[in-house]
């Protein structure tokens, strides 16, 4: 690969990385969202629902026994406040449907029967069933609670589940992103290292082809340095030899014009 190609590349895996990692995020993020939307749309409204049914039966239960006409008018709006509670949270996605009917059965029937034995009770009936009457009432009432608090208890457990599904979801998102995030510094770090070796190695070649050029200009300096002082050398014994033939032919004419007078 070229180094062009892989300057060009830098940028493009860095844009890469930094969409990948933000597309984990708006994944992870939105799986988040979906959870802390069920749990604040559903499972706290449900969970209140079971805390108002449960009170409302209990003061039902309180009032109902002993109520003279008024009472029961007061009760009859108490219990139309609790079929108002289910009806309100019928669309409740995180509400079974099942345990919701269970709740309203268990309620028609003990009310239905608690309003009855409160009217005889108003109208002095001293019947033998009267006592039966109420341990039925008191064993319905009984029935009723305990589906209002089982459904409170399945929404207790949902909320505590779905948190727990949001922070493990936070956790993920958070562990993907750290992931991705250092698979992509490794990756940046790779191709910066192989940009590096491709710009290093042109230069070292370039270096080293300097050095032994001027290894070799050395070596040729050093070859012209002892040629010149060998031709100086030689030149030196030239003239010498030249000095000493001067003499011989001076003193050889200063012979012969001795010889001549």
């Amino acid at each position: 690969m070229r180094l062009s190609q892989k300057i060009v590349m830098m940028p493009l895996v860095a844009a890469l990385a930094l969409s990948g990692i933000l597309a984990l995020n708006w994944r992870g993020g939105a799986r988040q969202d979906a959870l802390l939307a069920a749990v604040g749309t559903g499972h706290f409204p449900a969970l209140r629902l079971g805390y108002e049914l449960t009170d409302a039966l209990s003061a039902l239960s309180r009032s109902l026994p002993s109520a003279d006409t008024n009472g029961l008018a007061e009760c009859d709006r108490e219990a139309a406040r609790f079929r108002g509670l289910l009806e309100g949270q019928a669309g409740n996605p995180v509400l079974d449907p099942a345990g919701m009917q269970a709740v309203r059965d268990a309620f028609e029937a003990y009310y239905k029967l608690g309003r009855r034995t409160s009217e005889r009770m108003i109208a002095d009936d001293k019947g033998e069933g009267i006592p039966e009457a109420r341990q039925q009432v008191s064993s319905a009432c009984k029935k009723a609670t305990e589906a209002a608090q089982s459904l409170l208890d399945q929404q207790q457990r949902g909320l505590e589940r779905s948190v727990n599904e949001a922070r493990a979801a936070q956790q993920r998102r958070l562990d993907v992103s750290a992931a991705a995030t250092a698979a992509c510094l490794v990756l940046l770090a790779v191709l910066a290292a192989l940009i590096m070796r491709s710009v290093s190695r042109p230069i070292r070649r370039t270096i080293d082809i300097l050095t032994t050029g001027s290894r070799q200009v050395s070596s040729v300096s050093r070859q012209l340095v002892q040629s010149s002082q060998g031709l100086a050398q030689g030149a030196g014994q030239q003239a010498a030899g030249l000095e000493e033939m001067s003499a011989s032919l001076e003193e050889m004419s200063s012979m012969t014009r001795q010889n001549a007078n």
